[in-house]
């Protein structure tokens, strides 16, 4: 996701005030009749009338052909708890806010498929700027790194704007397409590993452990070999060891899913999934030299 940060920074630097140019029209559109609907949002008619617009206006993306011709192009990495970044470069330096242009779309691969399950606003802002009021200020965050910092185990990069004064990155995330039980405005999502596993996702938020032990299934384990490996500095016997710690939770999760696909998982077969998350942890607590285990303790209850 280097590029994607790369993108920011340069956006960030060559932003002029916004006020102008950011768009705040109106909210209309009613959702499609026959679709499946998202997730609840919170009781407020304007969130609930921009996520409908939101729906109509990227309806035609759920052909990822048509992104490709309307500019959209893939950046950077396929993540566990939000699927691929597909951005429009020429949306994001305009620095033009409408529910109808997003500057990211989100796909992950379902059932061998190219599948759109959200969109993402990106603004720059300027010192003294604050996002638009749609769908929400407290949707946006501030955006201190890449989009790899702000997931996942490394979400500190998020902020609130009312912690932020300088230039920055606003960003927002819209779950029009897949049901976020943690919010339609959450950073993640994790009933994404789930469809992903063929496992139907609980109605209630499973939260980030319980989905990044399913996500191992789907990818996650490397993604997460990824990310220790490169905050723990691991070479040599380090890197065995995380490499087989992930791979012997990959088999757990995998035997999980096995149990619990094409059925409701319910709250005690839930509870087994941060088990195994501990147990990985255990692993790499008994065999890490030293340094990396400390270079990781960071990342541990996250």
């Amino acid at each position: 996701m280097k590029w994607l940060g790369a993108v920011l920074v340069a956006a960030c630097a060559l932003a002029k005030p916004a006020s102008a140019q950011t768009e705040r029209r109106p909210l209309g559109a009613a959702d499609s009749a026959g679709e499946r609907r998202p997730a609840a949002v919170p009781n407020d008619t304007a969130a609930a009338r921009f996520l409908a617009r939101v729906r109509t206006a990227t309806a035609r993306y759920r052909d990822r052909e048509q992104a490709v011709l309307d500019g959209y192009r893939p950046i950077g990495g396929d993540f566990p708890g939000m699927g691929e970044h597909w951005i429009d470069i020429g949306t994001l330096f305009s620095r033009t806010f409408t529910p109808d242009q997003p500057a990211m779309l989100e796909y992950a691969t379902i059932d061998g498929r190219p599948t759109l399950i959200g969109v993402a606003y990106a603004l720059p802002l300027l010192t003294g700027e604050m996002p638009p009021a749609l769908p929400g200020n407290v949707a946006w965050h501030s955006h201190a790194g890449t989009v790899e910092d702000e997931s996942d185990l490394l979400s500190q990069a998020m902020e609130s704007h009312a912690s932020m004064h300088g230039a920055r990155l606003a960003m927002v995330h819209v779950w029009a397409w897949l049901p976020n039980p943690g919010g339609t405005f959450h950073a993640d999502n994790w009933a994404l590993p789930f469809v992903r596993a063929g496992v139907a996702p609980p109605a209630v938020d499973p939260g980030p452990v319980a989905g990044r032990v399913v996500s191992l299934v789907s990818g996650g384990d490397a993604f997460y070999e990824r990310v220790f490996l490169s905050v723990a500095g691991a070479t040599g016997s380090d890197s065995v060891a995380i490499h087989r710690a992930l791979g012997a939770a990959r088999v757990s999760a995998a035997a999980w899913v096995a149990r619990n696909r094409g059925a409701d998982a319910d709250h005690e077969a839930l509870e087994e999934l941060p088990r195994v998350w501990a147990v990985m942890w255990e692993t790499l607590d008994s065999s890490l030299g030293s340094g990396a285990r400390t270079r990781l303790l960071p990342l541990r209850n996250r």
